[in-house]
């Protein structure tokens, strides 16, 4: 009976195969975005509520694509918005727009109950 021979493995051959598991790791970990995405998808990349990404535009750090009206569905740019999610100090200006936006909405609803003389907890 014939002996069975392993393949024989060159450096090529090992290279080659680096090559394709390079291949197949990159199209397995690139995940296809849309150009833009409305305002709840983008609250998503944010880690906050759709509302909250209307703040954050108006203070200024998200821009709105185009011009929309009132009651448009609104579009943020998907890779401006991913720069932006990966740097920190923008996130952390974000964060304190809408910090400071609950402890100014908290303080107005303390003051309504006061004023109505419920209890204050």
């Amino acid at each position: 009976m014939p002996r069975k021979t392993s393949p024989t493995w060159s450096p090529s051959t090992n290279r080659h195969i680096a090559d394709t598991l390079e291949k197949l790791r990159t199209a397995l970990t690139t995940v296809l975005l849309p150009g833009c995405l409305p305002v709840e998808k983008a609250a998503y990349f944010l880690c906050c509520q759709p509302n909250e990404v209307l703040l954050l535009q108006k203070a200024g750090l998200i821009e709105f694509l185009g011009d929309p009206g009132h009651k448009a569905v609104k579009y943020v740019h998907t890779s401006t918005l991913l720069e932006r999610v990966a740097d920190p100090s923008w996130m952390s200006k974000a964060r304190s727009v809408l910090y400071d936006h609950n402890r100014g909405r908290a303080a107005r609803d303390r003051s309504k109950k006061r004023r109505s003389g419920a209890a204050p907890f």
